[in-house]
């Protein structure tokens, strides 16, 4: 009895997560987001994200906001468009030459184990430090789902408003 409720949860979850993808590309794009492939070092102005939210994995527990953002980096392309809300925690990076502040975020499964990362841009005017989370607070970003060409290379990004700190670094 015990070995057929794990194996009919096994095949649910299953189930659950290869339909997840089918779901994001029914899901409708933001008719007013911005062209989807962008530069370093590009401005965009803010946008209504109008609670158009395709792919909320804030949501979710650890372990399945882990598994579809390793989806959605391993396949960005199926995703470009869509808008996506998601929980973790906030690093940043800026670049000696040109002091341009690279944002990500890195949601961890719930071992802490395994993690993956996304970069995102912020609209808007550039941030000073000072104005920016400290690296390892607990953030929630939404955004639109698109890429970034850096050097001939297209990469996942997720152009955002702001980022809202759940939990500051401590």
């Amino acid at each position: 009895m015990k070995t057929a409720r794990i194996t009919l949860i096994a095949i649910l979850a299953l189930a659950m997560l290869l339909a997840l993808p089918a779901i994001a590309q029914e899901a409708t794009q933001q008719p007013d987001a911005p062209q989807q492939l962008w530069l370093p070092g590009q401005r965009f102005p803010a946008f209504d994200l109008q609670d158009a939210i395709n792919i909320d994995l804030g949501k979710m527990g650890h372990n399945e906001a882990y598994g579809e953002l390793l989806r959605m980096v391993a396949s960005p392309a199926d995703y470009v468009g869509q808008i996506l809300r998601l929980t973790g925690e906030y690093f940043h990076q800026v670049d000696a030459d040109t002091g341009e502040i690279t944002h990500r975020i890195v949601v961890s499964d719930e071992g802490v184990c395994c993690q993956v990362g996304l970069g995102f841009v912020l609209t808007g005017e550039p941030r000073t430090l000072e104005e920016l989370p400290q690296d390892y607070s607990l953030i929630e970003i939404a955004g639109v789902w698109g890429m970034m060409d850096v050097g001939g290379q297209q990469y996942p990004r997720l152009l955002v408003n702001e980022i809202t700190v759940l939990e500051p670094a401590s």
